[in-house]
């Protein structure tokens, strides 16, 4: 199925879940009199009854108390012209595609759940600070990350050479640092971005690149450093040997706005889980379905 009929499938959709717009001859409205027949299309009727509900189900927030005659002429018109397009899918047979069907299918089980778990789920704000306290007592090393540095280093051949290096660069700031990585560095990677290692955590993870890490005596060195520009003693990497500088850090837990909206949204999936939960088990309670899983090949 194209793109089109799969948006008319929608479209279908919100005309008969939501609308009801399919009325039969004769079709009585809420007060119980015989509702104003307003259109015909087809075998298609628009009803007055089904033009207010259509309304309401695409104008929530607009009561039809507030809408023009102007305006539900307008409606009418937008109605019409849409059965027409369900009459000429129809006929073209999309009906009885089993894509259509499928789309339909999914459609109509995304607006189940919404009104049986979403809409009995507890809003975002209606947590109680209480709880939202609670939550971060209970979670705070999930949901606060740890502190990360960064750093540059240069590498040598000897431990002599790095001795030697330190001293000279000890009262060298950040640029003289990196000018020197750049010129004496036997890291032949970071030596092209003037010894710059990156943030990592004091697990040696950089970033989201979990699969790389700086090596552990270098981090290690460097989170035990104090101040920035400062540069941690000669630390052995293999056969060879390290100075790096502390150039930057940073504390990666949100603020308090950033981190009772995470909060919040944890509870409201927490809850929405246990309610789509509980309601399936309503379902398996009252279809007792069966299966069979040794005869699956």
């Amino acid at each position: 199925m194209n793109l089109t009929a799969r948006c008319l499938a929608w479209r279908v959709l919100g005309l008969v879940a939501y609308v009801g717009l399919f009325s039969a001859p004769g079709v009585m409205a809420d007060d119980g009199s015989t509702d104003t027949l307003l259109a015909e299309v087809g075998e298609i009727q628009i009803r007055g009854a089904d033009l207010e509900r259509a309304w309401t189900a695409r104008y929530p927030h607009r009561p039809a108390a507030e809408v023009s005659l102007e305006e539900w002429q307008s409606f009418l018109g937008v109605l019409v012209q849409e059965s027409l397009e369900v009459l000429a899918a129809k006929k073209s047979g999309v009906f009885e595609d089993s894509e259509f069907t499928d789309t339909l299918n999914r459609a109509a089980v995304a607006v189940l759940i919404e009104r049986e778990v979403d809409q009995k789920v507890t809003p975002f704000s209606e947590f109680t600070d209480a709880q939202v306290q609670e939550y971060l007592a209970a979670h705070r090393e999930a949901l606060v990350l740890p502190e990360e540095r960064r750093a540059s280093h240069v590498l040598f051949e000897t431990r002599e050479q790095a001795m030697a290096a330190r001293e000279a660069l000890a009262a060298k700031d950040l640029k003289a640092f990196q000018r020197f990585a750049r010129a004496h560095s036997k890291d032949p990677e970071t030596r092209q971005r003037s010894g710059e290692l990156g943030y990592f955590t004091v697990e040696g993870i950089q970033g989201t690149l979990r699969d790389r890490r700086v090596e552990a005596t270098i981090v290690e060195a460097v989170f035990a450093l104090q101040h920035l520009g400062e540069l941690t003693p000669v630390v052995q990497l293999g056969s060879r040997f390290s100075v790096a500088m502390l150039t930057g850090r940073r504390n990666t837990e949100p603020d308090d706005g950033a981190l009772e909206a995470r909060i919040r949204t944890q509870l409201w999936e927490e809850a929405r889980n246990a309610r789509y939960q509980a309601f399936i088990a309503e379902l398996k309670k009252k279809y007792r379905p069966v299966t069979h899983p040794r005869r699956v090949e």
